[in-house]
Formats: C-alpha cells, structure tokens, sequence
C-alpha cells in the first residue's frame, strides 16, 4: 500500500481521478457489450423498473433514501482521508462509480439505441452537474489532507481536520441541493425526454 501511495504522489491527483474515471467507464462500456445476451430479453421489464419509482406522488420516503445514500458515500470519503485506506477508498470509490455508469449507459444504447443514449443523461440531469463537482472537489480536499498527515504533521492532526469544517459543511449542503434536484426535478425531465 505504500509502494502505490509513493507512486501516486508523483501523479496529479486531477489526473489520477480523470485516468481512473474514462479507464472504469470505457470498461464498464466493453463489460455491458459482452454480456448484453445476459439482459436484452428483458428490456420492457428494465423498463418498467427504471419508470416505476418516478410515478410516485410521495416523494419523501425516496428523498430520505437518496439524501441517506448521498450523504453515506460523502462523509466515508472524509472519514477514510484520515487513516491509511484513504488512497485505495477514494480509488475504489472513483473505479466502482465509473464502471456501472459506463456499464449502465452502454447497457440502455444497446437496447435502445439513441434513444437509450439520451435516456441514459437523462437520468443524471441536473443532479450530476452538482455531484460530480462536489464529489471530485471532496476526494481532491480529503487526498490533500491525508498527505499532510501521511507526513507526520500527527500533532497538529486535530488542526487539519478542523480547517476542513467550512468547506466539508459547503460541500454537504451542496450534496443535499443535489439530493433534492434528483429527487424532486429529474423525475419530471425523465418525463418529458420519454414524451419527446
């Protein structure tokens, strides 16, 4: 694990995201094209479960869902930056997240075609332009931080963590604005692209 770290340091953290991200999403591409027999006999049901949840009047049960497992992905990559599985968490994180958009878009083109393709960022807008931000500003900050404590700077340790609070506070509000677009505003584009 410190040989990987000692090799990423002389990486920018900007081009380590941005590599581990196209790498995970090309992949998840190829993957969902090799495995395509596995699922293309069940696209009306696919279908039928991606359009379910976004006929529901209550929107506050899926609010709390989606807030809860925002949030639960947000507050782990602060928690890991602070202990020696900082580098492998935020990678694993970057690599998982990259695969199954990858995975799933190229799953949707492969059974609708275009169609499928602008159903596929239909169903990140508008919350993914305050995700992805937010996320790779999180990961960038808590990689930072690691570093500086990797260094020895233990006793002002407390310090460090505690010059993050404005910025880890910003980038949670920013999770929960991104929370209640997907929440309240994509169901209702998701509509309307399935209209047009």
């Amino acid at each position: 694990m410190k040989i990987l770290e000692n090799n990423l340091k002389k990486l920018n953290i900007s081009k380590i995201m941005l590599l581990a991200s196209v790498t995970s999403f090309v992949a998840g591409i190829v993957v969902s094209k090799l495995t395509k027999n596995g699922y293309t006999g069940f696209s009306e049901y696919i279908n039928n479960i991606l359009l379910s949840e976004f006929h529901s009047n209550d929107k506050i049960p899926l609010f709390l869902y989606i807030l809860q497992r925002r949030l639960k992905n947000y507050i782990l990559v602060w928690l890991f930056s602070v202990t020696i599985l900082s580098v492998p968490y935020n990678l694993s994180y970057i690599f998982l997240k990259s695969f199954s958009s990858g995975f799933v878009l190229g799953a949707l083109v492969i059974l609708y075609g275009w169609n499928g393709f602008a159903a596929g960022l239909s169903y990140a807008f508008p919350h993914y332009l305050i995700y992805i931000p937010t996320m790779a500003t999180a990961i960038i900050r808590t990689w930072k931080l690691h570093q500086r404590i990797q260094k020895g700077v233990y006793a002002r340790k407390g310090k460090l963590i505690l010059e993050q609070i404005p910025i880890f506070l910003c980038l949670f509000c920013c999770m929960i604005i991104g929370s209640v677009l997907e929440t309240f505003v994509n169901p209702s584009f998701i509509e309307w692209i399935h209209i047009i």
